[in-house]
């Protein structure tokens, strides 16, 4: 079971989440950079894997870039799942049945391994927002304050990056970020990936992780169908 947050861990000084706004993309845009902000170095989408899952237990992850393969499909930046996992070897015998799945049934471990190579260094303190949208958020609502990114409101807390899987009411984080802003995190509550602006160095370390799969992208790039011209 998940680590949760105390109701009473919310934090009510919503100052430290006010420079985000001001350097996204506009609302809807359908872009990265409507989801993470600029002045970072570089920027990753982290893909969230598909997964082969007998009686409750995970039995192995599955790539899009794989899957893009064995299904004749193009692998790259922009590429959408319901694009590439079309075709000949569509989801049957000992391949995936579930996924990939969107933040609040993602697995620890995706945003355990980000936390882990962002983390590094002696300041490992965080803002994590919330989506206020979800109905778990009811009975906080007249407590907690929230405030406003992008196109929504959302609950503030904050602690040390090692609890980035932690859940408010039942909920993971949807966005994250270093208190310095030397990087920022989101997972988009209806998105299947999650983009992170960094340094170079820490982006370097996340695509060179065996455990994630990433690809470095642009603040112009579509996080819609759209976006993939290719397959």
């Amino acid at each position: 079971m998940a680590s949760e947050w105390a109701r009473d861990e919310v934090i009510h000084d919503t100052e430290v989440a006010e420079w985000v706004d001001s350097l996204l993309f506009q609302p809807y845009s359908g872009t990265v950079g409507s989801l993470v902000p600029g002045g970072y170095e570089r920027y990753l989408r982290v893909l969230h894997p598909a997964e082969r899952v007998v009686n409750g237990a995970l039995i192995g992850n599955y790539r899009w870039s794989d899957v893009a393969r064995v299904n004749g499909k193009v692998a790259h930046a922009e590429m959408q799942w319901s694009k590439i996992s079309q075709g000949e070897f569509e989801p049957r015998g000992g391949w995936w049945n579930e996924g990939p799945h969107r933040i609040n049934s993602l697995r620890p471990m995706v945003t355990d391994e980000i936390a882990h190579h962002l983390g590094r260094g002696l300041n490992t303190r965080c803002v994590f927002a919330f989506w206020e949208g979800n109905t778990a958020f009811q009975e906080i609502s007249s407590m907690c304050p929230t405030v406003r990114i992008g196109a929504f409101n959302y609950y503030l807390t904050m602690g040390d990056v090692g609890r980035a899987s932690e859940v408010l009411e039942g909920i993971r984080p949807n966005m994250w970020w270093a208190v310095d802003q030397s990087w920022f995190v989101c997972s988009n509550v209806e998105l299947d990936s999650t983009y992170i602006g960094a340094d170079s160095a820490r982006a370097e370390e996340i695509v060179l992780s065996r455990s994630l799969e990433s690809w470095p992208t642009l603040r112009s790039h579509r996080i819609t169908i759209d976006g993939d011209r290719f397959n």
